[in-house]
């Protein structure tokens, strides 16, 4: 498993610097002539491309990783939904059904 992962970050690191790459590129050949900016290294393009990514990317492998975890609990709660007898899914939807009345009870106050 660890020569695995090893093969993912080198793969991950070979994508960033292609792309950084390629960025600095288009930025050295557009930007100077259009706007009158600098030319950038290629460590001041690559900084540039995790500022962005930071400032306008979000933490988006945060909420992957939320949404895989709200996966797995759905997952255990139709297993266990499947396991019981129509008594029990009768009183689990009646249990639910009194959280929400006594819920919406409490959200109402004037």
């Amino acid at each position: 498993m660890r020569a695995g992962f090893m093969k993912v970050l080198f793969k991950v690191f070979i994508a960033v610097g292609f792309f950084a790459l390629v960025t600095m590129v288009f930025w050295n050949w557009l930007m100077p002539e259009i706007f009158g900016l600098p030319e950038l290294s290629y460590f001041q393009t690559l900084g540039l491309l995790i500022l962005s990514r930071l400032l306008f990317g979000g933490f988006s492998s945060l909420r992957e990783m939320s949404h895989f975890i709200a996966h797995r609990e759905r997952e255990a709660l139709f297993e266990s939904w499947h396991s019981m007898t129509p008594e029990q899914r009768a009183e689990c939807f009646a249990r639910v059904r009194s959280r929400r009345s006594d819920s919406s009870a409490t959200d109402h106050r004037d």
